[in-house]
């Protein structure tokens, strides 16, 4: 098994209970955290590639859960952004509900297929309603990193 959420996200990369409104100022929240932790060189020009990607169809999957994702020359290294936005956020979602939980993957241009696999990551942990749940009511960002390698290592390892 390659990589795993926990190689890439840090408390550092989680914002609780975000204050944004719009799809725009969640890619921008979300690109600002991985830029403030060196991740993203370019916060603007991830965000355009971002933006880019999502002209191709909304990364809003369904159930309150969306995955902005980019291979970008703005990426330093490979990482991941979540912001929680309790009262969603219309992302155009599949399913038309507003989105609640979302997850940021910034790829350097020339990754292979990194941001696949942890597209299938986070969609099978995040498929579980009580999952989403439970990180949408972690009351700190390292609650929420704790819960989520839980879940990772239940999902892929076979841990308990």
């Amino acid at each position: 098994m390659g990589m795993y959420i926990s190689d890439l996200l840090t408390a550092d990369c989680i914002e609780l209970a975000a204050d944004v409104k719009t799809k725009d100022e969640v890619i921008a929240r979300l690109a600002e955290l991985l830029e403030k932790n060196g991740i993203v060189t370019d916060k603007a020009l991830f965000s355009e590639a971002v933006m880019a990607r999502e002209a191709l169809g909304s990364t809003g999957i369904s159930a309150g859960i969306a995955i902005p994702h980019a291979k970008s020359e703005a990426v330093a290294r490979p990482g991941l952004s979540v912001i929680t936005v309790p009262d969603g956020v219309d992302f155009q979602a599949r399913d038309g509900k507003p989105s609640k939980i979302f997850f940021m993957i910034a790829a350097p241009k020339d990754a292979n297929d990194l941001h696949i696999e942890m597209l299938g990551h986070i969609s099978l942990i995040l498929i579980d309603a009580a999952n989403r749940e439970k990180l949408l009511q972690a009351e700190s960002a390292d609650r929420f990193l704790s819960y989520l390698d839980r879940m990772e290592a239940k999902k892929f390892v076979g841990v308990d």
